[in-house]
């Protein structure tokens, strides 16, 4: 997402008039997101409660971004198939992090 922003959109199946250059710098920001998520968490390995919140952490942004990603469903046809592949996404990921985070914490 953060080198390749327009590949990503494509692939999330966001409309070519879509395409803009705001667009491409909201998935930008998205792919740091990802990236200081990812390095935190090879920061913290072997400290468990660390990782155990990290994952909470996770959990928590994932259902962000599926209620935003539930508002989605509500548009356009042509936003509606990115829409439901990103919520199952969120919802797998948001759920095994937010396990994780339990599994952790309760050792």
């Amino acid at each position: 997402m953060l080198l390749a922003p327009l590949p990503s959109l494509r692939t999330l199946h966001h409309p070519p008039a879509d395409l803009t250059p705001s667009a491409r710098l909201m998935t930008r920001m998205y792919g740091v997101r990802d990236i200081a998520l990812g390095a935190a968490v090879l920061a913290a390995r072997g400290d468990t409660e660390r990782l155990a919140a990290l994952s909470g952490i996770t959990a928590a942004i994932d259902a962000g971004d599926s209620a935003a990603l539930v508002a989605e469903l509500a548009s356009t046809a042509e936003l509606r198939r990115g829409a439901v592949e990103g919520l199952v996404m969120a919802l797998t990921i948001g759920a095994l992090s937010a396990w994780l985070s339990r599994r952790l914490a309760t050792g």
